[in-house]
Order: C-alpha cells, then sequence, then structure tokens
C-alpha cells in the first residue's frame, strides 16, 4: 500500500495540473483507475495504452497533440526508456502508478514520479480511489 504521504504527493500534483493526460492499461483496472481520477479533479483525457509489455514512445505522438502539462501512467508494469526521454525533452511531469513487479531500471524510476503498491500489489483502481480518500480502513 501507499504511504499517506505519498497518496498526499499523488494529488497535489493532480490538483495542481490544468491538463493532465493519463495513459492507462487497456484492461478494467486501468481505466477504473483513469475514470477515478478524471472525476475526481474533473479534467484530463486518457489514452488507452495498447502497447506490450511497455508504454512505448509511439505514445508521444498523443502527447504533442494533447498539449498536456502532466502525465500520468495507470496500471502499467513497464515504461519505455525512449517515453520518459521523449517526456522530460517536453519538460512535463510524468507520475506513474502502478501495482505489478517491475523490471525498469532504477535509473529510470528516479527520474519520474514512481508509486508502486507491490509487493502488496493492491489494484490500481484501489490505489486512485485512495489519492482522494485517505480515511481508514472500514
Amino acid at each position: 500500500m501507499l504511504t499517506t504521504t505519498q497518496l498526499q504527493e499523488i494529488k497535489e500534483k493532480l490538483e495542481n495540473s490544468q491538463n493532465p493526460l493519463f495513459f492507462f492499461d487497456n484492461d478494467v483496472d486501468g481505466f477504473c483507475a483513469f475514470l477515478i481520477l478524471r472525476k475526481a479533479i474533473g479534467r484530463g483525457r486518457g489514452v488507452a495504452i495498447k502497447s506490450f509489455p511497455d508504454l512505448k514512445k509511439q505514445y508521444l505522438r498523443k502527447v504533442d497533440e494533447l498539449n498536456p502539462d502532466l502525465i500520468v501512467v495507470l496500471d502499467k508494469a513497464e515504461i519505455n526508456e525512449e517515453f520518459i526521454i521523449g517526456i522530460e525533452e517536453r519538460n512535463l511531469l510524468l507520475i506513474w502508478m502502478d501495482h505489478h513487479e517491475t523490471k525498469t531500471p532504477i535509473e529510470l524510476l528516479k527520474r519520474v514520479n514512481y508509486y508502486s503498491s507491490h509487493p502488496s500489489s493492491e489494484p490500481t483502481t484501489y490505489l486512485a480511489q485512495k489519492v482522494f480518500d485517505n480515511k481508514s480502513e472500514r
């Protein structure tokens, strides 16, 4: 599970964004996490990631097309280094929320805001809900 501090960090970054772009894994967990966060802040666009196993540089076209001020990646275990470099070149902040074990090198993880519930592995949908609902467990 993410810490209260991590959840607060994510919340603040989302609230401060005017035009976030959400990339989410093309499954129920990724899509629902996007819907929860989008509804909570009332803005942003979403793009389903259909590349496997990682988020590839081809998705930088959507970044250029939609001109976001924040990139949020949901429920994806891997992100291609070329994608991260492209985001850095555009001077954008990248938040990556996931629950899988990743093989992405630690050097790349340090270049983004990486939040993972692994090894407890609560679904990304649960993490998204907790970002705006920090009440204790019921």
